[in-house]
């Protein structure tokens, strides 16, 4: 397989719909040429670029919810490529058919990508050894990469990976590369300082509350209090008489209060006077899902899976048992739940 422009694999994937397995299976771009004294990169993979100065920038397709996926992402990357962790940074991907399935939850992130992304480490490497056996005129078998540079097993000279970019972007892609046995991970198992960790730190890091474009409004929602319910009726005159207060509409999730400020609009939600329709589930709370999960415990379940003999006589054992109870848990991140749009054209721009 040759390398493609940049240009012809968006376009490809994105006519396709292929998700990600193609993007990390057909990893090379070629070498990217910045106008300048800028560095001259290497794109092995839709996820994965090295400049000439070895710094490895990893796209993350997934999206931090505290979960750990701009560390732990880079980690399978960083196995296979066998680069140095302190030249690795991270970049959020923004939406686009060529990362594939963008959306985050269920556990999925790590289970999706594990293969992929380290496939996509390994052909870099692969490339990166093929280009430093070609400046040495040897075997790629007489070469090995560690830390962030190819080593020649020969006569122990070396070069770094941000010495190679430039040939390595000129191979043909590897259809097969040979993945890590586990026994010999190095960072993948192991405790990483997480690399989102300082920018969240110093309020560098970027969120989609942080977000200010001209002429912007704002808008918060009054919702129900139980889950399901509606609005029977409102009164809005008091909120609409607030200073800031533009407007007050309701929408199937509650009534939105919409003002020149986010305090402003909170100030109008207060003022609103709502009748609210519980809906059918008014009259559940913490006690009554404990009661339903403790009766379904004494219930028959259903057979998923079955495997040996679950009845066999045990001998007499030491048994321990214990209970433990959680209650119903909001899943509410730090970062208020916000959106920004911008609308403009017939289009929105979401942060």
């Amino acid at each position: 397989m040759k390398n493609i422009t940049r240009r012809k694999f968006i376009k490809v994937v994105g006519l396709s719909g292929s998700g990600l397995l193609l993007a990390s299976y057909i990893p090379a771009y070629g070498l990217k040429l910045e106008p300048g004294d800028e560095p001259k990169i290497f794109t092995p993979s839709v996820y994965l670029r090295i400049d000439s100065n070895g710094i490895v920038t990893i796209t993350v397709h997934r999206s931090e919810m505290g979960q750990g996926v701009q560390t732990s992402l880079p980690m399978l990357v960083a196995e296979e490529l066998e680069c140095d962790w302190k030249n690795i940074r991270i970049e959020q991907a923004d939406g686009n058919p060529i990362y594939g399935n963008q959306s985050t939850g269920g556990s999925q992130s790590i289970r999706r990508t594990f293969d992929p992304f380290r496939i996509a480490g390994a052909t870099a490497k692969v490339m990166l050894i093929t280009a430093a056996a070609n400046k040495w005129n040897i075997k790629d078998s007489d070469c090995t990469a560690e830390n962030g540079f190819v080593i020649n097993k020969i006569n122990g000279n070396k070069f770094s990976y941000g010495e190679l970019v430039e040939d390595a972007a000129k191979l043909p892609v590897p259809k097969d590369v040979k993945l890590k046995d586990p026994k010999d991970y190095k960072i993948i198992g192991k405790r990483i300082h997480r690399l989102d960790t300082p920018a969240k730190i110093y309020g560098a890091a970027k969120f989609g509350i942080d977000i200010v474009i001209p002429g912007m409004i704002y808008a918060s929602v009054e919702r129900p209090p139980a889950f399901g319910g509606k609005v029977k009726s409102f009164d809005a005159s008091k909120a609409k008489s607030l200073n800031g207060v533009i407007d007050v509409v309701e929408i199937p999730q509650g009534i939105a209060v919409i003002a020149d400020s986010t305090w402003n609009s909170f100030k109008g939600k207060k003022a609103l006077s709502i009748n609210w329709d519980d809906g059918p589930n008014a009259n559940i709370d913490s006690e009554f899902i404990r009661n339903n999960m403790t009766k379904y415990l004494d219930e028959d379940g259903s057979e998923i899976e079955l495997k040996g003999n679950p009845n066999f006589d045990l001998p007499e054992l030491k048994s321990i048992e214990s209970i433990y109870e959680l209650p119903f848990l909001c899943h509410a991140p730090l970062e208020p739940m916000n959106c920004v749009a911008k609308v403009e054209n017939g289009k929105a721009e979401l942060w």
